[in-house]
């Protein structure tokens, strides 16, 4: 082995923390099940088509995403493929289960949904990457039960340990308990990858290297230049293993109605709901609904997705709703601070904030109850808000933290910003 790629005991920790109970499955690049029998026949017998993405950053970028969809009209002779994405760096599958059916599922019926959270939820609790992929699998075929979906499991450090020990990752092997159960094919780009690295002609990380060509000054290829996100020689990687793995079933074409299997989970995230906030609940609070109001929310749309903001420690958000999980849709950045999430008189102390911070970004907090009955929340900044000092020293690089000296007013609030609540369960009077 030319180079290992040893987890720090941080990840190994979380890693047995979250998932414990759990083996790695054997690495599998390519497991086609039931194949993508709509998605093909539809191309075999010349109709429209349209794919539709959710996941992360990686999927966010303009990368594997688009090449895929270039690389299928040429492919297949296509023209006007129609492809929307609902990808939102650094989000994980939770986020996206409560929110697919605003942000995908209401934009069109489609023919095939790629679904890529395996980095992101890397950190997350193992009943919940479950439940969230079981219930967008569910969502989906709700909707229309001829759309077909392949799940893809992206590359991290951590993920190249597993692989050379021939073992998928833990959360793609949760992942891929779903995708096995209801028979969807799914791809792991990690084996691949970790064979290209083993070659000598690509390395792994390297920070510094030809932004042109993708080659370091060793003449290798570059795959990543921050452990996690390809760069397009990356990207182009990912491409051809999933148009290799597309080659291997396109002849499998025909109508099929995938019909729902008895849950697997019992208690998963398919009947979660996004609901937009309502300004009339809302007390001491900016509301933002369309451009120019806030320059910093601009670009997250608010015409489409109004924000409430507030420092005000007397601002208050109260609904009240049956279920046994509730959450927002917020954004974390330079102004972000400490603020609370009052269940039933209960107070959790959260914050739109981490080592981050430098710039906006979306993101979900999540409370957790041990009753399914009426809750009554009220939601409102912190009285202790988080410091100028306490911003910076939690800053996770020197850059952000020059970016802070530089500019510290750019930091120089604790603001609660908010779009939608998020519900395991249904709002009540």
């Amino acid at each position: 082995m030319k180079r290992k790629f040893i987890l720090s005991s941080i990840l190994l920790i979380i890693s047995l923390q979250c998932f414990a109970q759990w083996e790695l499955k054997d690495t599998t690049e390519f497991s086609a099940r039931q194949g993508l029998p709509n998605f093909f026949d539809k191309i075999n017998t010349k109709q429209d088509i349209k794919i539709g993405f959710i996941g992360g950053s990686i999927t966010a970028a303009n990368g594997w995403r688009p090449k895929i969809v270039s690389w299928t009209e040429e492919q297949y002779s296509i023209k006007g493929l129609f492809s929307y994405s609902a990808a939102i760096g650094g989000t994980n599958s939770k986020y996206g289960v409560f929110r697919i059916d605003e942000h995908l599922l209401s934009k069109s019926d489609f023919d095939l949904i790629f679904i890529e959270f395996a980095v992101n939820d890397g950190g997350a609790s193992s009943s919940d990457v479950e439940k969230s992929m079981e219930g967008m699998v569910r969502k989906i075929w709700s909707k229309n039960p001829y759309t077909d979906i392949c799940f893809v499991y992206t590359v991290n450090e951590a993920s190249l340990s597993d692989c050379e020990n021939g073992k998928m990752n833990m959360s793609a092997t949760k992942h891929d308990s779903i995708a096995s159960y209801y028979d969807i094919p799914s791809v792991l780009l990690t084996p691949q990858t970790f064979n290209r690295i083993e070659s000598d002609s690509v390395v792994w990380y390297d920070s510094d290297y030809d932004k042109a060509t993708f080659l370091n000054s060793s003449g290798q290829y570059v795959f990543t230049a921050d452990k996690v996100h390809p760069t397009d020689f990356g990207h182009e990687v990912y491409k051809d293993i999933l148009a290799k793995c597309l080659l291997k079933i396109d002849t499998l074409s025909g109508v099929k109605e995938h019909v729902l299997k008895p849950v697997l989970i019992a208690d998963n995230y398919e009947n979660t709901t996004m609901i937009k906030g309502i300004v009339r609940q809302s007390k001491n609070y900016d509301y933002v609904d369309s451009t120019g109001q806030l320059s910093y929310l601009d670009k997250f749309k608010p015409l489409e997705n109004p924000y409430f903001v507030s420092q005000d420690t007397n601002a208050t958000y109260q609904f009240s709703f049956i279920g046994n999980e509730m959450g927002l849709d917020i954004l974390v950045g330079p102004t972000g601070g400490r603020y609370i999430i009052e269940v039933d008189g209960v107070k959790n102390e959260l914050a739109n904030w981490d080592g981050y911070c430098s710039y906006y970004r979306k993101q979900s907090r999540f409370v957790k109850l041990s009753e399914t009955k009426k809750h009554i929340v009220k939601i409102y900044p912190s009285s202790q808000p988080l410091t100028l000092e306490e911003k910076r020293n939690s800053l996770n690089n020197d850059s952000r933290k020059a970016d802070f000296d530089a500019n510290p007013e750019k930091y120089n609030k604790n603001e609660l910003i908010f779009s939608h609540i998020f519900l395991n369960g249904t709002l009540s009077d």
